[in-house]
């Protein structure tokens, strides 16, 4: 199947193999906001904000865009150090989805340095919060790494068995195990949360976000969104816009 243009993976937490970025300089941090050790993350925020680094790799050529990307490479690390301190898949990519799209309406490097403090006060809070210490598996963590880079096929639960090396049905037990929820149900679930962000953030329309998303038709996409969501797509799009209008007339 040839591959789209990719346009989905705006729309997901991905969680990149950087190897051109030696981060060593941020293990400390990451392993304090996986510890949930508030008090002194905020300390150390204040004695060593964040700003560009001469070791980072050039991404771009223009600074605040290259400082803008980092950014989004640090909150995917932050997000699977969270992954592996307890923080449920969901909680973890959400919130780095929240930042991620914060980062890429900032206009300047001061909002850029503001948004890292209150993205790692936050995730170091809700760690904090977590009572159980259980992770997930390498073969879960592997599973939802496929799911985000093959959304736009129609995702078969053999397809990812032979890709991690496991029988489908222990994966399918292993995963329901560990996430609470049965894998064909969460691979829906991503997609409709993905559709979501696209509606929000993008102008496709709903068949190419049908399209992009490798549902079969446009119908089969709106009776899942509505599954999932509890609306059609047009309505929640109906209603986003609508919200968004109300709080612009507040402001004004």
């Amino acid at each position: 199947m040839a591959k789209p243009d990719w346009k989905y993976k705006d729309f997901i937490p991905l969680d990149p193999e950087i190897e051109r970025m030696s981060y060593n300089h941020d293990i400390e941090i990451y392993e304090a906001v996986k510890a949930g050790k508030v008090e002194w993350i905020e300390q150390k925020l204040k004695e060593d904000p964040y700003r560009p680094r001469k070791d980072w790799g050039i991404l771009s050529t223009n600074k605040h865009r290259n400082f803008t990307y980092h950014f989004v490479i640090t909150a995917a690390l932050v997000a699977r150090f969270c992954i592996e301190g307890g923080m449920s898949l969901d909680d973890a990519y959400t919130t780095s989805d929240y930042y991620i799209q914060k980062a890429d309406q900032a206009l300047t490097d001061s909002e850029i340095a503001q948004l890292y403090c209150e993205m790692m006060m936050d995730y170091a809070q809700k760690m904090k919060k977590i009572e159980t210490k259980n992770i997930y598996s390498l073969q879960i963590v592997k599973t939802i790494e496929y799911i985000n880079n093959h959304l736009f096929e129609n995702i078969k639960i053999n397809d990812i068995a032979e890709k991690i090396n496991l029988n489908q049905f222990y994966l399918s037990t292993l995963f329901k195990q560990e996430t609470g929820i049965n894998l064909k149900d969460y691979i829906l679930k991503k997609k409709i949360e993905t559709a979501k962000n696209m509606i929000d953030y993008s102008n496709l329309s709903f068949i190419e976000i049908a399209e992009e998303l490798g549902f079969c038709s446009q119908s089969y996409f709106i009776l899942s969104f509505k599954k999932i969501v509890g609306e059609t797509p047009k309505k929640y799009q109906d209603n986003i816009r609508r919200s968004a209008l109300s709080t612009k007339t507040k402001e004004e």
